[in-house]
């Protein structure tokens, strides 16, 4: 069995994580998860391979390890739907069968503290139900419920289903964007 901490990394693209996501992204993961800045669908400029590109969102663009996830961070005016967390749940799903195969998973968000964290933590409860995967909590407390009932099993998509609309925890602050 692989070890959580040897697998998976969860970072920011903002100018403030400069230093983390370098690091990271030489750390040689496998595979990406990415979720934009909401407000232009961009990566903050750090995940272009294409010089000269005019925007950093053009999936094209993209380095080939990379999976864009275009969900922004829920919030009071925005919630995630349904549809949303089912987008949400399939990611998990796939970062998981990464994780089981042994590979370098990288989970990236704008902050680093929600989107990726939450990604992170539902997908190592799919890869290893025995872990609690306490190192990745998101800040807001919403996300992290959604990632603690994340399940392959399609019977749990009902109580899953039911978090929709998802709101942040606190619909104060700056996630209320």
């Amino acid at each position: 069995m692989y070890a959580p901490s040897t697998l998976v990394r969860v970072t920011g693209t903002a100018p403030k994580h400069t230093k983390a996501f370098d690091d990271a992204m030489r750390w040689g993961s496998h595979v990406i998860f990415a979720f934009p800045r909401g407000s232009d669908m961009s990566f903050d400029g750090r995940l272009r391979v294409v010089p000269g590109k005019e925007r950093a969102s053009d999936v094209a663009a993209l380095d080939a390890r990379i999976t864009p996830i275009l969900l922004v961070d829920p919030s009071a005016r925005m919630p995630w739907t349904a549809e949303d967390v089912k987008t949400f749940k399939a990611h998990a799903i796939a970062a998981a069968a990464h994780l089981r195969a042994g590979r370098k998973v990288l989970f990236l968000c704008v902050g680093g503290a929600n989107r990726s964290k939450a990604l992170a933590r539902a997908a190592i409860r799919l890869a290893w139900p025995d872990e609690t995967a306490a190192v990745f909590e998101p800040d807001d407390k919403n996300l992290a419920l959604l990632a603690d009932a994340i399940d392959t099993d399609d019977a749990a998509d009902a109580d899953v289903q039911r978090l929709a609309p998802l709101k942040p925890f606190s619909a104060v602050g700056k996630r209320s964007r």
